[in-house]
């Protein structure tokens, strides 16, 4: 499974977007783990605020909201143990961009080592239908995409 991992996903700097978070007692499993629960749900609220960059707004997350983001797909990776105590850094870029969707590329960071990775696909609706990514918006998610190899 690590063969098809770049070295570029596992390295902090990568990522344009970085975000430091404190670990709760509740975040723990019974192995006093970082559960799988808790890890989901800070790389979703990474990606959250990541749209709120983008989007330069918060209303994309209220019912009826026009122009919305839609999860459609979501691969977590769990490389090694996370523990609480301790923080964690989130670090959030975009992957890809398409047409109407894009790929979203996240890791965890803790103690200065990759402990998880995310991959996410959305899709950018208006209304009920795809929409396409252009102009200064396309311009906004280029911006935050993640370091390639060089």
């Amino acid at each position: 499974m690590a063969r098809d991992i770049s070295s570029q996903r596992l390295e902090l700097d990568n990522y344009p977007l970085q975000k430091l978070m404190e670990t709760r007692y509740s975040d723990m499993d019974s192995y006093a783990h970082l559960n799988n629960g808790s890890i989901g749900r800070l790389y979703e609220n990474c990606r959250a605020l990541m749209h709120i960059e983008i989007y330069q707004k918060t209303d994309l997350f209220v019912p009826n909201a026009t122009e919305r983001t839609l999860l459609v797909e979501c691969r977590l990776r769990y490389l090694h143990e996370g523990h609480f105590p301790g923080a964690v850094t989130v670090g959030t870029g975009i992957g890809g961009i398409g047409r109407s969707s894009y790929r979203v590329h996240q890791a965890l960071f803790q103690d200065g080592r990759c402990i998880g990775l995310c991959d996410a696909v959305m899709v950018r609706v208006l209304g009920d239908t795809p929409s396409a990514i252009e102009g200064e918006l396309r311009d906004r998610f280029s911006a935050l995409l993640v370091k390639a190899p060089e």
